[in-house]
């Protein structure tokens, strides 16, 4: 998990909008793929509420993995924090429609 210095990833499934973190068991991805041990930290994010989602990791430098997203208004909102499940999205602008990725 986060701050053991091995490789985790989060993914979403678009049907329920679920979030999941995947945490990494060795220093090589090791355990990524064992969905026995996903972690669900989010709700809400389908293809329709949220059509672009994107994690750069860490953007506001807390030691706790970052989400950026554009929802269905054209909105482009930042979701710290994404591990703790309280996702206090933050609305960053509108123009954002018509984007294909976020990355």
């Amino acid at each position: 998990m986060w701050g053991d210095e091995r490789v985790d990833l989060i993914s979403r499934n678009t049907e329920t909008g679920d979030l999941y973190i995947h945490t990494g068991t060795g220093d090589n991805g090791d355990g990524l793929a064992d969905q026995s041990t996903k972690i669900k930290t989010g709700y809400g994010f389908t293809t329709g509420r949220a059509p672009l989602v994107t994690s750069p990791g860490d953007a506001d430098h807390d030691g706790v993995p970052d989400l950026w997203t554009v929802l269905e208004t054209g909105h482009l909102w930042f979701v710290p924090r994404i591990s703790k499940g309280d996702l206090p999205l933050r609305d960053l602008g509108g123009g954002w429609s018509g984007y294909q990725a976020l990355s």
